[in-house]
């Protein structure tokens, strides 16, 4: 449906001649720019060109409310069927059914080497380089970094703690000369939200890389 409407009323008409053109424009604002449960509303202002088509219309910006933690109640939307997008908290969330949309798309602020690389050098912990972590839609955390000459034990920072879980920690060795050499995570040292420990077989490596995943 095309974004268009007719003047009215019109001086010289009746009003039993302006009434259907004033129910067509209500029908308008209803089914183009307003929500319809059958599905066949735009929804939407063109604002750049001319709306000519069915879903054509183009948004510069749209701003969302935020919901503060309460579940979307917006009839004819979120039904099971129908797409919901809305924001809480400064994070932008999907669902398809009211009051679960609880798939998360952004992270608002990331902070410290969001997306990035970075050195981290911490006392008492081996200097992480390359280190960055981003955000994974649906709540997940991927973090990442490596360390150089690490020597038969070594304490790692992660770029940020993890809020809730440590789901896993990769590590890959990497070394100029052949051998039989590994690393891996040290279950007698401290490993949590914050930190972990490695060890490795020699001191000799040139590399450790590691990657965490987590929430």
């Amino acid at each position: 449906m095309a974004n268009t409407y007719t003047d009215t009323p019109i001086a010289s008409h009746t009003l039993a001649a302006d009434q259907p053109v004033i129910e067509g424009n209500f029908l308008y604002l209803a089914n183009t720019l307003g929500t319809s449960n059958g599905k066949n509303g735009d929804h939407q202002i063109a604002l750049t060109g001319v709306d000519t088509t069915q879903f054509e219309g183009r948004h510069r910006q749209v701003c969302l409310n935020n919901r503060h933690g309460a579940a979307p109640t917006v009839a004819g939307i979120g039904d099971g069927t129908n797409a919901l997008i809305y924001a809480d908290d400064g994070n932008i969330f999907f669902g398809s059914v009211t009051g679960t949309g609880a798939f998360q798309l952004t992270t608002y602020n990331g902070g410290a080497n969001f997306g990035g690389y970075a050195t981290i050098a911490t006392a008492g912990f081996k200097t992480v380089r390359g280190a960055g972590w981003t955000f994974l839609p649906g709540g997940l955390i991927y973090q990442y970094g490596y360390i150089q000459s690490p020597g038969a034990v070594e304490k790692m920072k992660f770029p940020i703690p993890f809020p809730t879980n440590v789901m896993g920690v990769f590590l890959t060795l990497a070394r100029t000369a052949s051998g039989g050499d590994s690393v891996w995570i040290d279950t007698s040292g401290t490993n949590n939200l914050n930190q972990f420990q490695i060890k490795s077989s020699t001191s000799t490596a040139d590399y450790i890389y590691f990657t965490a995943i987590g929430n």
